[in-house]
């Protein structure tokens, strides 16, 4: 499910979340195992072992799909985004080449990332945002404000898995905040929305954090 075109002013009654910078994944749940399949519908599990076993082990469903960010955002200390200097290419410097591109290996701290000393972690975390199934029943026609609820109740944060943070207007003092965590958008979604798979929402809207002066 993609984001529209819509002004985030015509989102009716919304949520609204930051943007992570990472790789989008759907993670299935099951058997004791997570698969994480990426935007392309390939299996990435594999580039991921460690994340995939925190999320198997942190799940407290037999069975689920959750929607997500495979970032390094959340584990970086202190503020601001992961930059990252080393002679070799690092975690995050390849998974910004094979699935993002260049602006991608910027966002997760590659080559063309500006240069100072680091002070970041390599660390990779699933950050999840949505919940499409659980247990067997299909979440798909839940309202969001409901599944994001039911999410946590499926995955237990730790250091490698998260539940994206999310509010409701007004955003003033977040938008103070969230920049200085690395965001650069937001994400608006209807709170009342459903998920369709493999079309674009036109209840879900993106907006630039503006730059404070």
């Amino acid at each position: 499910m993609g984001f529209g075109h819509r002004r985030v002013a015509d989102v009716a009654d919304p949520i609204i979340e930051p943007m992570w910078e990472g790789v989008r994944v759907l993670a299935h749940i099951g058997g004791g195992a997570v698969r994480f399949i990426d935007e392309g519908g390939r299996d990435v599990t594999e580039r991921f072992p460690e994340v995939a076993a925190a999320v198997a082990s942190s799940a407290h469903a037999d069975s689920a799909v959750v929607d997500g960010y495979l970032t390094t955002q959340p584990t970086q200390p202190g503020e601001g985004t992961a930059i990252v200097i080393a002679e070799a290419p690092t975690v995050g410097q390849v998974v910004g080449q094979m699935f993002m591109g260049k602006s991608g290996e910027r966002a997760l701290g590659g080559s063309d990332a500006p240069k100072r000393r680091p002070r970041v972690s390599d660390a990779i975390a699933f950050v999840a945002v949505d919940l499409l199934e659980a247990d067997g029943d299909d979440m798909l026609d839940v309202p969001l404000l409901e599944r994001r609820r039911l999410l946590e109740s499926v995955l237990a944060e730790g250091e490698l898995v998260r539940c994206g943070l999310f509010v409701r207007p007004p955003l003033d003092s977040w938008l103070i905040s969230w920049p200085s965590l690395g965001f650069t958008h937001v994400a608006y979604k209807a709170q009342n929305g459903r998920y369709r798979p493999g079309v674009t929402a036109d209840d879900w809207a993106i907006a630039t954090i503006p730059r404070r002066r």
